[in-house]
């Protein structure tokens, strides 16, 4: 019969403050820590994905009291862009039991970049922001 042990509980990285990088040992180039970094009126809730071999990482952010999560979502999506100045296509817009999902796809470029954020608006006002940066 085999005995289970509970493993110790690995504590997470700081959670950053404004300005600062959202996934610093994920991006793919020097600089990056500085491009992806938490923006004002939201916070870093779980770093979900270490990312993959060319840079890259999947975190799950909360707005904070009174954010706008259209705006916060917007700018993320912005800040996804491969190649600064690209327009964002119009988001892909979902509404379920008051529930509404905005996804925003930023431009990549060759080689597989993308970006993905899923603003998540709920009636409760606990509002979710999903954003996922892969360079490969």
């Amino acid at each position: 019969m085999a005995r289970w042990r509970a493993s110790r509980a690995v504590s997470g990285r700081p959670q950053p403050e404004v300005g600062e990088p959202l996934a610093p040992v994920t991006v793919a180039y020097d600089g990056d820590e500085q491009k992806y970094v938490l923006l004002e009126g939201s916070e870093l809730v779980a770093q979900y994905s270490g990312g993959n071999l060319t840079g890259g990482f999947e975190v799950l952010l909360r707005t904070t009291p009174g954010a706008d999560i259209g705006s916060i979502g917007e700018a993320y999506a912005e800040q996804a862009v491969q190649f600064e100045g690209e327009p964002i296509p119009p988001p892909e817009v979902v509404e379920h039991d008051g529930t509404t999902v905005t996804v925003y796809r930023p431009p990549g470029g060759a080689g597989g970049y993308s970006g993905t954020v899923w603003a998540v608006d709920q009636p409760s006002g606990d509002d979710y922001i999903f954003y996922a940066l892969i360079n490969d």
